[in-house]
């Protein structure tokens, strides 16, 4: 057998090893709703899927290896605390589900959001020099422009554009737990919540924004399962929401490809040659990528020269936000890294997982251990939020942490301030919530 194919035979296994901690997770909580089980299934597809689909790129098992060793390194962190107490105190939330998530104010809170968004993302569109109408009777040209505004850097950071985003994020995890609390109407909602980012992708080519809102969504629907004790990941009725999910999803993905200049393409053929090749790089190159980079780290065979240098960065690619504030002078590019792996026609891509980010803060051994206190925070806020009547911040950070482990494939979620933004807001309608719902009670 061939060394390269018997390498991606093996990462295969060790990808289906990453599915053994999805169960052993379950063994310990009780649950597969749980962050290990959970961080676990996304990178065992994250993982499986492309070794699978493009097989005859080349991979170093090693660096699946590594992502094992990190997925387990999360689970650790579970086997702290007493899951048949937290479970059982969980129960006990019958008296207060669905009155501390779902209110009529929430509902107002809701709409005002949906109008704010809609609203400042216009003034955003009109500051950069477009016309609503353009979009609506010159979509493509238009779209592409704007396209083309993000990747040449010309994009006029204004602050209603980047309110849209933080009000947005808000608006979709609210949307996520009133929709499945609702009696009536959750259908709508659920339009509602994704619409304006949807409108953000279509107008903007930014098929980040639609594909976050919709995992932030979901993560949203199984924070409320979690009080009504359903503790389930998906089910018969939301197993039909992700096929039309998934469908909608393609369509929106080929709307943003096409958008970047396909519908000038006279052949049918070479448009779905080039729909494909889009498709590998977004969803499938990853992977790949992270090789490469994880051979070049570790001194091994590699494609692609890289300049990192062998130096601890202390979290700035994982947290951001944070070194910015505190005036760090360190600088990167919009896609946070600048080198393109590509390999034949088949890809090209600059996303390189989380995995690289964390290994350049902390070094290798440092990652690993920066994935158990991680998986030790997760866990932590996961039993506060099955323990705790009415908790406060742990019940939107397992909505973030939900949203962190699906961009966990691109980069950091917490890069991002607006999510730790979103958070805050979230967490602020609660506390009210809160307050409101024990006022009722001693009425």
């Amino acid at each position: 057998m061939p060394f390269e194919v018997l390498e991606k035979v093996l990462s295969v296994i060790l990808s289906l090893m990453i599915l053994g901690n999805f169960f052993l997770a379950r063994v310990f909580v009780g649950t597969y709703l749980n962050p290990a089980s959970l961080f676990s299934l996304f990178w065992f597809l994250y993982s499986f899927v492309p070794l699978v689909f493009l097989f005859d790129v080349p991979i170093n098992s090693l660096s699946i290896l590594y992502i094992l060793t990190c997925c387990f390194s999360f689970l650790l962190g579970m086997v702290f605390f007493d899951w048949k107490k937290a479970l059982y105190l969980n129960r006990q939330k019958e008296d207060i589900f669905p009155g501390y998530l779902y209110s009529k104010e929430n509902r107002y809170i809701f709409y005002c959001l949906f109008f704010v968004v809609m609203a400042l993302a216009v003034v955003d569109i009109k500051m950069q020099g477009f016309d609503i109408s353009d979009f609506f009777f010159n979509y493509y040209e238009s779209a592409n422009r704007f396209m083309r505004l993000r990747y040449e850097h010309d994009v006029i950071v204004n602050f209603f554009g980047q309110a849209s985003v933080v009000l947005n994020y808000a608006l979709v995890m609210l949307g996520g737990v009133l929709a499945y609390c609702c009696k009536s109407g959750g259908k709508t909602i659920a339009i509602l919540a994704l619409l304006p980012s949807l409108i953000m992708t279509a107008s903007q080519g930014a098929k980040g924004t639609i594909l976050l809102s919709v995992f932030l969504f979901y993560g949203a629907i199984l924070l409320a399962r979690v009080f009504a004790n359903d503790l389930v990941i998906t089910n018969k009725r939301t197993n039909r929401y992700l096929i039309l999910f998934t469908i909608f999803l393609v369509v929106v993905m080929c709307i943003s490809f096409v958008s970047r200049g396909l519908y000038e393409y006279s052949s049918i053929e070479a448009l779905m040659q080039k729909l494909i090749y889009y498709f590998n790089s977004y969803a499938f190159a990853h992977i790949y990528a992270f090789s490469d980079w994880f051979s070049y780290y570790v001194g091994a065979p590699h494609i692609m020269n890289y300049t990192d240098k062998h130096e601890i960065y202390f979290g700035f690619y994982t947290f951001m936000p944070i070194f910015e504030i505190l005036g760090s002078s360190i600088t990167v590019p919009d896609g946070v890294y600048d080198e393109y792996f590509y390999f034949s026609d088949v890809f090209t891509t600059n996303i390189y997982t989380v995995f690289r980010g964390v290994i350049l803060d902390f070094r290798l051994i440092g990652s690993i251990v920066f994935w158990f206190i991680l998986g030790l925070v997760a866990h932590l806020s996961y039993y506060f939020l099955l323990t705790k009547k009415m908790p406060i911040f742990s019940a939107p950070f397992f909505v973030v942490l939900f949203g962190f482990y699906y961009t966990s494939f691109i980069i950091s979620l917490f890069i991002w301030a607006s999510i730790g933004a979103s958070l805050a807001l979230l967490s602020l309608i609660l506390f009210v919530n809160k307050y409101k719902f024990l006022s009722g009670r001693q009425k």
